[in-house]
């Protein structure tokens, strides 16, 4: 893990995140800034740590939480103050106000590739398995594949511009769509169909 000094154009490596052995460990995979000055820290093996932004300490908070497991591929932190964990077994969602991180399963048995939440609180997880959408009011979970019309059910990324969003650009490209089903994806694919 590296940090950027812009003025200098220098990296600084920060070897101090190490594993239960002390061994550094080198595959970290996602970062998210938590309102509390916690940098959290995905890695891909070895769990989730944040590094305090403040006292500059690593924590590791695998044995204070029951993540689904270590092999952790993309964060996203959602302004209610909530960490979702994608790992390669589903996402949890981690309530950072509990002062013991509870969470709570979202998804399982599906590699969570990417995680995005929209202007309405939906939570977009792109995975192995196809297109999910968690509505955090209703805790309704709603999956999209490639019966519903999708090219493809594995989703690497979901980027956002603000109004809407698109699926990376291996996914979103034109395709036949149900008439039923023009509306959602309409939504998950306008900017690549259309390139508005």
């Amino acid at each position: 893990m590296g940090k950027l000094n812009k003025q200098t154009g220098l990296c600084d490596y920060q070897n101090k995140l190490v594993d239960k052995n002390n061994n550094y460990i080198q595959r970290v995979y996602d970062f998210a800034e938590d309102k509390n000055k916690r940098l959290w820290i995905a890695t891909m093996g070895f769990g989730l740590f944040y590094y305090d932004l403040k006292t500059k300490e690593f924590t590791s908070i695998q044995s204070r939480t029951s993540l689904i497991n270590e092999w952790i591929g993309c964060l996203h932190y959602s302004d209610d103050n909530k960490l979702y964990v994608g790992t390669y077994d589903g996402v949890n969602c981690i309530d950072l106000d509990s002062p013991d991180f509870q969470s709570h399963k979202i998804l399982s048995q599906n590699v969570i590739y990417s995680i995005f939440e929209d202007d309405e609180g939906v939570v977009w997880l792109g995975s192995s398995e196809g297109l999910s959408g968690w509505n955090k009011n209703t805790k309704e979970l709603t999956t999209y594949t490639t019966a519903d019309g999708l090219p493809s059910n594995t989703i690497y990324a979901i980027q956002g511009d603000g109004k809407d969003f698109s699926l990376d650009k291996h996914q979103c490209r034109n395709f036949p769509i149900p008439k039923e089903k023009q509306q959602i994806y309409q939504l998950l694919c306008q900017r690549r169909i259309t390139g508005k």
